[in-house]
């Protein structure tokens, strides 16, 4: 069985939530492509040079959103277990520099 690799990124520049949604929860973001793999892939940059705190939010229906992982303060590579149909990254503390976020998941066909 082939797979790919799905993902989305976010960019901060200052504090906010970001107005782009990932569904990656949804058949990674395209809708009868075969079965996800539950885990996604996290890579946070921008938040140990700046002094700057993002958090991923997710929510059911892409209008209330609830914190879905606790607040990055470091630079790293997270492995997350599933998660809800949308997410959006909203960055809550705001030093400098730009803060990137990019979460990918995989789907195989």
């Amino acid at each position: 069985m082939a797979g790919n690799a799905v993902r989305q990124s976010w960019t901060h520049t200052g504090t906010g939530a970001s107005t782009s949604v990932s569904t990656l929860g949804m058949d990674g973001g395209q809708p009868g492509k075969g079965y996800d793999i539950p885990d996604r892939h996290v890579h946070v940059t921008g938040v140990t040079a700046g002094s700057n705190t993002v958090k991923i939010q997710g929510s059911v229906d892409g209008t209330n959103w609830v914190d879905w992982v606790a607040a990055f303060t470091a630079d790293g590579y997270y492995i997350v277990n599933d998660g809800p149909m949308y997410l959006r990254t909203n960055c809550t503390v705001y030093g400098s520099g730009t803060v990137t976020v990019v979460v990918q998941k995989f789907v195989k066909d």
